[in-house]
């Protein structure tokens, strides 16, 4: 496949109009672009614009299985550029992160309300906090329009997958 025509579907894949009002930030684009260009030079080029295989992504227990798929692991200021001021779509639920530090989570069918906590990031990592809980730092992964987190340093991943 033509290399240009790889590089204009990973900028459509990272920059898709109206999903987001701030788009990626240029060192999250450049390293994504990486991870698609690696992944397409792998495989042998895309296959019908597809770069991720999904369900390997929404399947995989471990950041070492994430980073095999061309995943990469969000910074401070990637995680601020990525994460914050978005609903975030979960599946079954939403998850909200607010700009002025606060965070909600819940069921889109309306059977369940998360307490809202605070969140801030510390070293590389998103750590929230709830009314009832201790502070939790995860580590956070993107691999094509979808992002991963993982407990603490990023060893094993938490079970759901959010869409970008």
């Amino acid at each position: 496949m033509d290399p240009s025509k790889q590089i204009g579907d990973a900028v459509q894949i990272f920059s898709r109009p109206g999903v987001r009002s701030v788009g990626f930030g240029p060192k999250l684009v450049a390293l994504g672009l990486g991870a698609f260009l690696l992944g397409a030079c792998q495989q042998g080029g895309m296959q019908g614009g597809a770069t991720v295989d999904r369900s390997a992504v929404t399947s995989a227990t471990t950041s070492a299985e994430l980073i095999a798929l061309g995943a990469v692991r969000l910074d401070s200021a990637q995680i601020q550029d990525v994460f914050v001021g978005h609903t975030h779509d979960a599946g079954d639920w939403e998850f909200v992160i607010n700009e002025d530090g606060t965070w909600s989570a819940a069921a889109k069918d309306g059977s369940w309300t998360d307490r809202p906590g605070t969140w801030q990031i510390a070293n590389d990592q998103f750590c929230r906090e709830g009314p009832d809980t201790q502070p939790d730092c995860q580590t956070l992964f993107v691999v094509g329009d979808m992002l991963r987190v993982a407990e603490g340093e990023g060893t094993n991943l938490r079970p759901w997958t959010i869409m970008l």
